[in-house]
């Protein structure tokens, strides 16, 4: 077995093995189960009691690393990388981020990240950021009217952004070959189109606008601007989107006042789009590692919790019924555990560390 399929596990254990030994981590997950069934499954020992010693461990094991044997054995590209309230990005989803065509799930992530982390400090105002699956199923249905319980309530809204898809066939998943942002200002009227690649998904904006009109009840003039910031090869269209959307958001709608004119126009504005996605893994790691310090938090609590249980177990039998022949075995046990438990230990420690150091 590689070392891929120990990633996950090596990084849980960075902070406590050495670098400058890369694969510790995946030779302690390997030996930790056999090893402890060794140990613990002596000749003369209690096998019922040994079986239930191996489990506890594994079940421990399991919280105190976050991750289980079976998380050990393997490593998908579909696994989650984070859940971050209504979105799941995979590990293919931020691979994508690196240099490729931005899926769903990260412009989703984008979007939800705008809105939890500064479109909520901002309770008196009426922005939606319709997902791109919302969008998708906007331009593939006839009748629009037909999808206002999918839809948020527009009744008070002054801004709706919609990330914009090429993908025409409803069997394809993740399909398309270009991005762009419509933005609709349903207080002046108007669809602003941003493409970083013209005329790119112009038909599409178009046909969202038209769609969205119907949904809102009121004529939309549709705007393509031309001088939207363009980008320079062929995955960058994402980026664009997920940037020039924080743009006019942050930069553009929520600074002015509702009586204020304000321009959407993105003219001048200079999109680093190596830098943008940089930003976004940067996010996303932050939102993982505080996400693994919770889990953490909870899988110390719980391995104290069974390290009492397995404490106190074997004791109940002698509190309750300290005649009994359950109680004499007990006793029994407990004395011949602390007699070899420092053996054991220093047992393991010499296994464990001739595993390290013959590599």
């Amino acid at each position: 077995m590689g070392d891929s399929g120990f990633a996950r596990f090596k990084e849980r254990l960075r902070g406590r093995f050495s670098d400058s030994h890369p694969t510790s981590a995946s030779r302690f997950a390997r030996v930790h189960s056999s090893y402890f069934r060794v140990s613990f499954g002596r000749p003369g020992g209690e096998p019922a009691l040994d079986a239930v010693r191996i489990m506890l461990f594994d079940r421990i094991w399991g919280h105190v690393s976050g991750i289980s044997n079976a998380d050990v054995l393997q490593s998908n590209p579909d696994d989650a990388y984070l859940s971050y309230h209504d979105v799941r990005l995979t590990n293919d989803d931020v691979d994508t981020l690196k240099n490729d065509w931005l899926t769903d799930n990260v412009i989703a992530f984008w979007e939800e990240y705008l809105e939890r982390e500064f479109l909520v400090n901002y309770m008196t105002s009426n922005i939606v950021l319709l997902r791109p699956s919302m969008s998708f199923m906007l331009l593939q249905t006839d009748d629009p009217l037909t999808l206002r319980e999918a839809l948020p309530d527009f009744t008070n809204t002054t801004h709706i952004f919609l990330p914009i898809n090429d993908c025409h066939n409803v069997n394809e998943a993740e399909g398309g070959t270009h991005w762009s942002l419509l933005l609709v200002s349903a207080v002046d009227r108007i669809a602003f189109h941003y493409d970083s690649l013209p005329p790119g998904n112009r038909e599409e904006a178009l046909q969202a606008t038209l769609k969205l009109g119907v949904l809102l009840n009121i004529h939309l003039r549709f705007i393509s601007l031309d001088d939207s910031p363009v980008q320079e090869n062929c995955s960058d269209c994402g980026v664009f989107v997920c940037l020039s959307m924080r743009h006019l958001l942050l930069k553009r709608l929520l600074l002015a006042s509702s009586s204020e004119k304000i321009s959407m126009n993105l003219g001048g504005i200079r999109v680093n789009a190596s830098s943008g996605r940089r930003e976004i893994v940067r996010i996303i790691d932050r939102f993982r590692r505080r996400g693994e310090r919770r889990r953490s938090y909870v899988s110390t609590f719980a391995f104290v919790c069974s390290l009492l249980l397995i404490t106190i177990l074997p004791a109940l039998p002698l509190l309750l019924f300290p005649e009994s022949e359950l109680s004499v075995r007990t006793q029994d046990w407990a004395q011949n555990l602390a007699r070899t438990l420092p053996d054991t230990l220093r047992e393991m420690k010499a296994s464990l560390t001739k595993t390290w150091t013959n590599g």
